[in-house]
């Protein structure tokens, strides 16, 4: 059952990582990730680049929630602000290499 707080359905990720953290789930109007840095203030504007299938895209949104997950980990939900069509394009191949389990790294 769809959760109805939820504007779009979510994809768990995998080895996907933003220059803030790891990203552990992502939808069309946002992410959830973790990181080990001290999260931005709950109604901040926030900016990372995800290193996806097409190269670096940089990501802008707003702070919607932070929780503590550990001893310096936190969690940090980001609601997406003002996609283009470029980053619409790298999340929709993000959400589909992440359903199929495949692992996007930088080649070295």
């Amino acid at each position: 059952m769809k959760d109805p707080r939820r504007r779009h359905g979510r994809v768990r990720c995998l080895d996907i990582e933003c220059t803030f953290g790891d990203i552990m789930d992502l939808s069309a109007s946002g992410m959830r990730l973790r990181t080990n840095q001290r999260p931005p203030t709950v109604g901040g504007s926030f900016a990372t680049t995800i290193i996806g299938l097409d190269g670096p895209v940089e990501f802008t949104g707003v702070v919607v929630w932070t929780k503590r997950a550990g001893f310096f980990k936190f969690e940090v939900g980001i609601e997406f602000r003002e996609l283009s069509a470029q980053m619409r394009t790298a999340l929709a191949r993000l959400a589909r290499a992440s359903a199929h389990n495949e692992t996007m790294r930088p080649a070295a």
